[in-house]
């Protein structure tokens, strides 16, 4: 028997102007969700990814949900194990499907491990992967390489003597690693985000910490595929703190947007970043910053149309406007010297309202995906702001319509049943309350079945040959489900 589970389904009809198509669109179900990422495909539909605890199946899920171009719910699958998953970035390979990259603390090495899953055109999962160190490892940002392997970027705790370092980590087209790099000295260094650059390089961002000023300077890092550094710049000569959050790359220019602090206790101020580039080198670095009332963090930005223009997002911290404990979401647009023109939108509510990804869309627009706290069935929601080629922009006040982000075609459980212990090691323990004959069927990650057994009551199952994972226990009697539940095998 198969049930569906339907939640908040309610519908916001996209504005059409002249044909160009934007809405504000949120997908809310009975837990907490955050959008973190976005992918446009070639139909002009889109692919999410995140976090959510709406699936149940832990305290939060990563998840990909597909909308059509103009916003609608298509399908939604999750990802992960007992703890927490999220996915931060979501890669598109034509006729493959996607990579989707994030952390977990499931599964793997440390308390939280890098976290990466390869589904089909469907996102139907195909297998997952975790890399990581005995400490906490956290991804910001990943891109594929020219193979379709991914590269990942973030930060790692491993080194107990030098603290946060930045953690790089490139794996080919099956996820297995290639090779991985740890750059860090005294205090927390992170890389922020990556972009390709010419076929075979990458251009990293981030900061890091150093002793003599006690503040955080932007970094640089020029990359090849197969780990060699061609060039860094630590820009340790400016005063007060530098964040950079995202990067961009027009041609061989790259800008930048972040954050500003002159000195400990004052505002944080936007900040934007500009460097030029060359196959072996990065060259002539600059930074600026404005001045504003409260604290502002510059998040994300992409180019649009033809180039000439920015849309960036910027969170607000402690306005005289702002709604009182909330974070307000800023979406404006920039000229292409990254001189300010217009506030596109204010997505702002009592509590936090923050921003994930900003893409370029193939009709010349751009969208931006985040998340809107305490707005929705739940505690949160995810939200697509997407913008039309000729600047036009859906209206985002007053807008309280939700979709669904949860569909889940699963088995009803028609038994009393039990499995423990859950991580289980070299064996785990059907206990099936009313002691009639039943089938077990063990399955992994891409639906073969590994391991099966008959069992009447309580019984112990080995699976001491079976690898570490996330498994599908299925239940059956006289050939028809009865019961299914996730398994986590740790050896």
């Amino acid at each position: 028997m198969q049930i569906i589970v339907k939640i908040a389904v309610a519908v916001i009809f996209p504005i059409s102007l002249f044909g160009q198509i934007n809405f504000l669109r949120h997908y809310s179900d009975s837990g907490s969700d955050f959008g973190h990422g976005v992918v446009q495909l070639e139909d002009s539909s889109y692919v999410i990814c995140g976090a959510s605890s709406s699936f149940k199946n832990g305290p939060s899920q990563g998840f990909l949900m597909k909308v059509d171009s103009l916003g609608n719910y298509i399908w939604s699958h999750n990802y992960g194990g007992f703890e927490s998953e999220s996915l931060k970035r979501v890669m598109y390979v034509p006729n493959s499907g996607f990579y989707a990259a994030g952390f977990s603390n499931s599964t793997g090495v440390g308390a939280y491990d890098l976290y990466l899953v390869k589904t089909d055109v469907n996102g139907v999962l195909e297998w997952e992967r975790t890399y990581g160190s005995p400490g906490w490892d956290r991804i910001n940002d990943a891109v594929l390489a020219r193979d379709t392997g991914v590269v990942m970027v973030g930060e790692t705790n491993s080194n107990l003597t030098t603290g946060q370092d930045i953690y790089i980590v490139r794996t080919n087209k099956m996820g297995d690693t290639l090779w991985t790099k740890t750059i860090g000295g005294a205090g927390p260094d992170v890389a922020t985000s990556i972009v390709p650059f010419q076929d075979s390089l990458f251009l990293v961002a981030g900061d890091s910490y150093f002793l003599d000023s006690l503040s955080s300077k932007p970094m640089y890092i020029l990359l090849h595929e197969d780990g060699t550094v061609i060039d860094q710049r630590f820009l340790t000569s400016l005063n007060g703190t530098w964040k950079i959050n995202d990067i961009t790359i027009i041609n061989n220019q790259v800008q930048g947007i972040g954050s500003f602090q002159d000195t400990v206790g004052s505002s944080w101020e936007i900040a934007h970043f500009s460097l030029s580039l060359s196959s072996s080198s990065i060259q002539s670095p600059a930074q600026y910053h404005g001045s504003n009332d409260g604290d502002l963090y510059g998040r994300h930005m992409t180019v649009y149309r033809d180039t000439t223009r920015r849309y960036l997002t910027y969170e607000h911290h402690n306005h005289p406007n702002a709604y009182e404990f909330g974070v307000d979401l800023m979406i404006s647009r920039y000229s292409w010297y990254l001189s300010f023109e217009l506030q596109v939108a204010s997505i702002a509510t009592y509590y936090n309202d923050l921003s994930g990804q900003v893409i370029p869309t193939s009709d010349g627009g751009a969208l931006v995906v985040g998340s809107r706290e305490g707005i929705g069935i739940g505690g949160g929601s995810v939200f697509l702001n997407k913008i039309g080629p000729g600047e036009v922009y859906p209206t985002v006040e007053g807008v309280t319509s939700y979709s669904q982000l949860v569909k889940i075609n699963e088995l009803s459980s028609l038994i009393d049943a039990r499995i423990y212990p859950n991580p289980a090691s070299k064996s785990f323990t059907v206990d099936i309350e009313d002691n009639g004959n039943y089938d077990i069927q063990l399955l992994n990650s891409i639906g073969q079945i590994v391991s099966s057994a008959s069992v009447t009551g309580t019984q112990a199952i080995d699976i001491s040959s079976l690898s570490a994972g996330i498994y599908t226990v299925l239940i059956l009697r006289d050939s028809v489900g009865a019961g299914v539940y996730r398994l986590v095998i740790q050896q």
